[in-house]
């Protein structure tokens, strides 16, 4: 069995290590563009595509802010203020918030 020519094998590992770097980028500007036009992207695919239940605790307690005409904007300021839950939790949160305002007819800001 003889050796591959090192100008071959060079060659070849160069292009398959362009292609992989060309693939990756393109992944990489499709996950930002994603980010960028839909910042809810990941809790719709969750609740919407995948069809997650919400926790019904705290959906009885965003229902209970909706009805009393809570500022989304003071809403999140309290929630990530809290030590109960992590901004990616606020974030969730505050996307239920705002599905629950639809549902009500609320202005959604």
């Amino acid at each position: 069995m003889s050796l591959p020519d090192p100008a071959t094998f060079s060659k070849a590992l160069g292009v398959d290590f362009l292609i992989i770097c060309f693939l990756g980028g393109i992944g990489y500007w499709m996950i930002t563009l994603i980010k960028k036009s839909k910042p809810d992207f990941k809790w719709w695919f969750k609740y919407k595509v995948m069809r997650k239940k919400y926790n019904e605790d705290e959906v009885a307690g965003l229902l209970e802010d909706v009805e009393n005409n809570i500022d989304p904007l003071e809403l999140e300021r309290s929630l990530i203020l809290s030590n109960k839950t992590t901004p990616d939790k606020a974030k969730e949160l505050m996307y239920i918030f705002r599905e629950l305002k639809k549902l009500k007819g609320g202005n959604v800001k």
